[in-house]
């Protein structure tokens, strides 16, 4: 699958948590904060695409 754009929607959850949703390829990342979501992102990127993915990453919070 080729892919130029990933894009996350960042949701607020209960006690503050977050949680990124990619609704394409089913990719989902929960975190304390926006910092631990991107990182969390990468890793998950990362990993579904054996670390081939060239495109880029955009957050949406809502």
């Amino acid at each position: 699958m080729k892919t130029d754009e990933l894009i996350f929607v960042v949701l607020e959850g209960e006690n503050n948590s977050l949680m990124a949703v990619e609704d394409n390829i089913g990719l989902v990342v929960f975190g304390e904060d926006i910092n631990e979501i991107r990182d969390g992102v990468v890793l998950k990127v990362d990993e579904y695409y054996d670390g081939e993915y060239k495109g880029d990453i955009r957050f949406i919070h809502v």
